[in-house]
């Protein structure tokens, strides 16, 4: 299980999803047609290390890595509604995966309704107050 104090990192490879401001837009966290969104999990790592992960799967998208957005799992298991029980799911990608690369620190933030604009309203809940971190 994921604990509630660790810290998920979304990476962003559209310079759209992040703001003048450096806020992140929803459509940076909107899993929309999945029903998923992946992310890391810091687990203490080194910020270079945690770049590295996002290289990769920058590189496997065949997009430039633009940043991240870091939040707190405890913030992403609040964000859901009555009816949604949003939660962040360790599923580590190892080389059977076919994508090209490892991250032994992959997640997925699971829970979203199937409505776009339900999953919008959750991911500006879980983005409010949060700024990209840009790639150095």
């Amino acid at each position: 299980m994921v604990e509630d104090s660790e810290i998920a990192s979304r990476f962003i490879l559209y310079k759209k999803h992040i703001s003048a401001d450096g806020s992140v837009k929803p459509a940076a966290l909107v899993p929309a047609p999945h029903v998923e969104c992946s992310v890391t999990l810091r687990a203490n790592r080194d910020d270079t290390v945690v770049w590295a992960n996002g290289e990769d799967v920058a590189k496997a998208r065949g997009m430039p890595l633009c940043g991240r957005v870091d939040m707190l799992v405890a913030r992403v298991r609040a964000s859901g509604e009555a009816n949604v029980r949003m939660d962040v799911v360790h599923k580590p990608i190892t080389k059977d995966n076919g994508l090209g690369f490892v991250n032994l620190y992959h997640a997925d933030i699971v829970g979203w309704p199937q409505e776009k604009k339900d999953q919008k309203s959750i991911a500006l809940r879980i983005l409010k107050g949060l700024r990209a971190v840009i790639r150095p």
